[in-house]
């Protein structure tokens, strides 16, 4: 029902077929460029999914991750698996990140959640001080402490 509701503008959809149209014979596979939903894109039989996970990494950049988990208490609990009712925590923890934390929220507030706000703050200012130094702020230098206590890094 949602793909019948939910379409990329009709702009991306033009500029895929050029691209398999100008470049006859390049692309293997041309349903990467045929995703026509953002809930294409996400599905787990993806064809993107894959070619994602096989393409390097650039050594120098750091990955985090913020992953919602939801109580067992909730109705969205009760009837999912342990996440945050749409990903679970398996599929959305990652072995090789430099910090991931976990907050108490569904897929849909996750973003939202105090801890997750902080915890993209501190990873900010993490950059930015191994960009410029330490950098000085109205309250003082770098992260004050009390909000970097408040902000619980797994790793």
């Amino acid at each position: 029902m949602s793909r019948r509701i939910i379409h990329l503008p009709e702009m991306m959809l033009e500029l895929a077929n050029k691209l398999v149209l100008t470049n006859p014979g390049f692309f293997r596979d041309k349903e990467l460029l045929t995703t026509t939903t953002s809930i294409d894109s996400l599905a787990p039989d993806c064809p993107i999914f894959p070619v994602m996970l096989r393409a390097p990494r650039a050594s120098w950049i750091r990955h985090h991750n913020i992953v919602g988990v939801v109580t067992s208490k909730s109705f969205v609990g009760r009837v999912s698996e342990e996440g945050d009712g749409v990903v679970t925590l398996k599929s959305a923890h990652l072995d090789d990140v430099a910090s991931e934390i976990v907050v108490d929220a569904d897929h849909l507030m996750v973003h939202r959640h105090p801890l997750a706000i902080l915890e993209v703050r501190r990873i900010l200012l993490e950059h930015l001080s191994a960009i410029n130094g330490p950098a000085v702020f109205a309250g003082g230098a770098g992260v004050p402490p009390a909000v970097a206590a408040q902000v619980p890094v797994l790793r």
